[in-house]
């Protein structure tokens, strides 16, 4: 893959990681600040969201890491 693709790849993924952290702290603050019956549902959600947006950017961060090395 060439080494812009991947650079679009990690710009791609730092955005999206950026949009949920700003949902992740949203919904915690608001499980926080109001505690009702239902609130943990989305926070819980928002946690598996968050783990495969790691996941994503650790496996684009991988791939560059290894393109950088084999293209020397």
């Amino acid at each position: 893959l060439p080494f812009e693709f991947m650079m679009n790849a990690l710009r791609l993924t730092a955005g999206v990681a950026a949009v949920v952290i700003v949902l992740a702290a949203g919904a915690g603050g608001t499980f926080l600040n109001e505690p009702r019956a239902g609130r943990g549902r989305v926070f819980f959600a928002m946690s598996g969201i968050w783990l495969v947006v790691i996941y994503l950017a650790l496996g684009a961060g991988a791939w560059r890491a290894l393109l950088a090395d084999i293209n020397g």
